[in-house]
């Protein structure tokens, strides 16, 4: 048998030797980098038991700092907010109540932030937190609160005067808007109403903060139908594009007659607060018993100050007197000439009792309260 034998130069061994031998390229191998697990470890808790909603609403940190790691740190133990400035307890409080704290030790440490108005309009509080021993810090903790908005515009409607007899007397309506609810809102604000074309004067920054109002203006002129019936009612609502008032019910009557109304007399009537009413006003303007008013609504707890936007029951409506019906009270713009006679005669309304809830006096470009119904009550 003839054997062939295959000789290789040396080149080509040195470089099949490399080839077996190389190492991969970067392409070729993976290299994991496990990053380690801080040794301070912080917890953030908010208590949130109670709805937030308000400006100046206080929310309360609890931070919990503890040594997860395998060596003990000397104190303090610090917490470092962006927005909340906080307390820590000393080490020696805590494990064995020596200066150090010490491997699982826990330290807690407490913050308070206070609510305000940018924070509501936002819809949350967003806060980042980290610990530090002994300069070994945690991992920044970020905590976010969600608050709880109210967006609403409520309307309050007023006529001037409240009484027609002829044909192009001009009635002017006065609206004011009210943002009254939690969050700023934003304009253009408009007036829709059945009857006539508002204008409005927009706030200088085309906002409305909760609780700030604007005003809007109309004016209509009677025509020959109007002295046909007893009274002109016209509708109106404030929006902003997004949010929508309530409506706004405004009815003059004709010279002479007396106030329509739709409510029937002895029934029980829910009644929405507005601006500037009073419950023994309220009791006058549906012709009901104040004490029964009272009683029907043992939900206030001081009768005497009522806020705007809540409902309240009103027993037995003409039981006491004449129903007029909302709008309780008229917003009158004082004119040059104004008397407390002349105001009463056009909202058919009591002089006495326009001045008494008006002490100021009668000043042209004033705005003043027409309450509806008799001054002496019972």
């Amino acid at each position: 048998m003839t054997q062939k034998l295959c000789f290789c130069s040396l080149a080509t061994i040195i470089a099949l030797v490399l080839s077996a031998c190389a190492l991969p390229t970067d392409n070729e191998r993976t290299i994991t980098n496990t990053p380690l697990a801080p040794a301070i470890q912080l917890t953030v808790n908010a208590n949130t038991s109670t709805p937030f909603n308000a400006v100046d609403q206080v929310i309360n940190y609890t931070y919990l700092v503890k040594n997860a790691g395998a060596a003990s740190y000397p104190g303090p133990v610090s917490v470092t907010d962006n927005k909340i400035t906080t307390t820590c307890l000393g080490v020696n409080t805590v494990g064995n109540l020596d200066d150090n704290l010490d491997v699982n030790e826990e330290i807690t440490c407490t913050g308070i932030y206070t609510i305000t108005q940018a924070d509501l309009d936002s819809g949350s509080v967003t806060n980042i937190a980290t610990a530090t021993v002994s300069g070994n810090s945690s991992a920044p903790v970020t905590t976010a609160v969600t608050l709880t908005q109210n967006r609403a515009l409520t309307l309050s409607k007023a006529a001037n005067p409240t009484t027609y007899n002829q044909v192009s007397q001009i009635i002017t309506y006065t609206y004011v808007i009210l943002n009254s609810g939690n969050v700023t809102l934003q304009g253009p604000f408009s007036i829709a109403d059945d009857r006539v074309t508002a204008n409005c004067t927009q706030p200088g920054d085309n906002l409305l903060s909760p609780n700030e109002e604007m005003s809007c203006t109309s004016s209509y002129s009677i025509v020959q139908d109007n002295l046909s019936t007893t009274s002109v009612t016209n509708n109106a609502s404030a929006s902003n594009g997004t949010i929508t008032s309530n409506n706004a019910t405004t009815t003059i009557n004709k010279a002479g007659t007396v106030p329509s109304t739709t409510l029937v007399p002895g029934t029980n009537v829910e009644h929405r607060v507005e601006n500037g009413e009073w419950l023994w006003q309220i009791a006058r303007c549906y012709g009901a018993n104040p004490r029964d008013v009272i009683d029907a609504n043992p939900q206030l707890s001081n009768p005497s100050k009522i806020p705007p936007n809540i409902t309240v029951t009103i027993p037995s409506v003409g039981s006491t007197g004449t129903i007029y019906g909302s709008p309780c009270i008229f917003i009158h713009t004082v004119a040059s000439g104004d008397t407390w006679a002349s105001i009463a005669q056009q909202y058919n309304a009591d002089s006495n009792l326009i001045q008494e809830v008006n002490p100021g006096g009668l000043v042209p470009g004033n705005k003043i309260r027409v309450p509806v119904g008799p001054y002496n009550y019972p």
